[in-house]
């Protein structure tokens, strides 16, 4: 797999999580242990990646934590989300 099919299946796998889990919050590190399917470990710099890239987009936000960490929440609407998994790069990953 290609990087950029490598980003877009995180970003398709991703913004799937957020529409079925609305309120979910969670570190890097976190993202990459729970949201994920089981065996399917997703690379830590791509997810980190993914992740930037949705904040620019206006889809994820960013809060440090009282214990200093970075954690990430969706701040798109479902409609939005929805939209990029119709996407043609979401159905080919």
């Amino acid at each position: 797999m290609n990087h950029g099919s490598e980003l877009q299946a995180v970003l398709c796998a991703l913004a799937a999580y957020l529409l079925a889990h609305p309120k979910a919050s969670d570190t890097v590190d976190g993202m990459q242990r729970w949201w994920f399917e089981e065996g399917n470990l997703v690379n830590f710099d791509v997810l980190a990646e993914v992740l930037n890239i949705m904040k620019e987009r206006g889809l994820m936000e960013e809060r440090v934590a009282a214990d200093g960490r970075v954690r990430y929440r969706r701040i798109a609407s479902d409609d939005v989300l929805v939209g990029l998994l119709r996407d043609p790069g979401c159905a080919a990953a």
